[in-house]
C-alpha cells in the first residue's frame, strides 16, 4: 500500500509541474490557476496525511510491545510463585492445582486479568508456606502491579489502533480526492492536445511510462529519494 501511495504522490508532483507548463493553453480547456492551486494543495494534504498514518502505525507498533512487555511481566509475576509453590508442595498435587501448575499460560489480556487477581489470592491464601521459600509480601501485591500495568497497556493499544483506523481513512480520503483531480486534469489535457500527441505524452502517468520503458528494454530512472520524515 506504502508503494502505491508514494508512486501516487510523485506522479502527482509530476503531473502538476507539466500542468504548469502548459498552463497558458490549459486555461481554454478550463484548468483555472485555482485548479492548479488546488492540486498543489492536494498533494500536500496527501503527502501529510500519508505520514501522520504512518506514525499513527508506529505507534501501534510501539504500543502493541509495550502490551506484549505487560504481559510478560505478569507471566513472570505468576511463574515465581508457581515455583516456590512447586518446592513448597512438592508431591501434593492437589495444591499445586490450585495454584495451577502445570496449565496453559493464559494467551489473552482478559485471561491474564483474570489470572493475575486469582493468583493474588491463593498466593495470599498459602503466605505463611511460600514465605519459607522466598515470597514476601512484595511479591504478593505485585499482583496488582503487573494488572494495573496490564490494563494500561491494553487501553493504549486499543486507542493506538482507534487512531490508525481514523489516519488510514483520512489518508485513503486524500489520495482518492487527488486521485479524482488529476484525472480530471488528464482528461482537461486531451481536450486541449488532441492532435499534439508529443504534448499528451507529457501529461500521462508514470505508471504507464516506466512500464513502456520496461517492455522497450529502457532503463528506468531511480526514484526520487525523500527526505526523512
Amino acid at each position: 500500500m506504502a508503494t502505491t501511495i508514494d508512486t501516487v504522490l510523485e506522479d502527482a508532483r509530476v503531473l502538476n509541474g507539466v500542468a504548469r507548463k502548459h498552463s497558458g493553453k490549459l486555461v481554454d480547456v478550463g484548468v483555472t490557476e485555482d485548479e492548479l492551486t488546488g492540486l498543489e494543495t492536494l498533494i500536500n494534504e496527501a503527502g501529510e496525511k500519508d505520514t501522520e498514518q504512518k506514525q499513527a502505525q508506529n505507534d501501534v507498533r510501539a504500543k502493541t510491545q509495550g502490551q506484549n512487555d505487560a504481559m510478560a511481566r505478569s507471566s513472570a509475576c505468576i511463574r515465581k510463585v508457581q515455583t516456590a509453590a512447586k518446592a513448597v508442595f512438592l508431591k501434593d498435587k492437589g495444591t499445586l492445582k490450585e495454584f495451577h501448575v502445570g496449565g496453559k499460560p493464559p494467551a489473552t489480556v482478559k485471561a491474564m486479568s483474570t489470572e493475575l487477581a486469582y493468583m493474588k489470592e491463593i498466593a495470599g491464601k498459602y503466605k505463611s508456606q511460600l514465605a519459607t521459600r522466598g515470597i514476601k509480601d512484595a511479591d504478593i501485591t505485585s499482583f496488582d502491579t503487573c494488572a494495573s500495568d496490564l490494563t494500561t497497556a491494553n487501553v493504549e493499544q486499543e486507542n493506538a489502533r482507534r487512531l490508525q483506523v481514523a489516519a488510514t481513512s483520512a489518508r485513503d480520503k486524500a489520495i482518492e480526492n487527488l486521485k479524482d483531480a488529476m484525472y480530471r486534469l488528464r482528461k482537461s489535457a486531451e481536450i486541449q492536445f488532441v492532435d499534439d500527441e508529443s504534448v499528451l505524452n507529457e501529461f500521462k502517468t508514470i505508471v504507464v511510462r516506466r512500464s513502456a520503458r520496461k517492455a522497450n528494454g529502457q532503463p528506468q530512472p531511480a526514484a526520487p529519494v525523500e527526505a526523512p520524515k
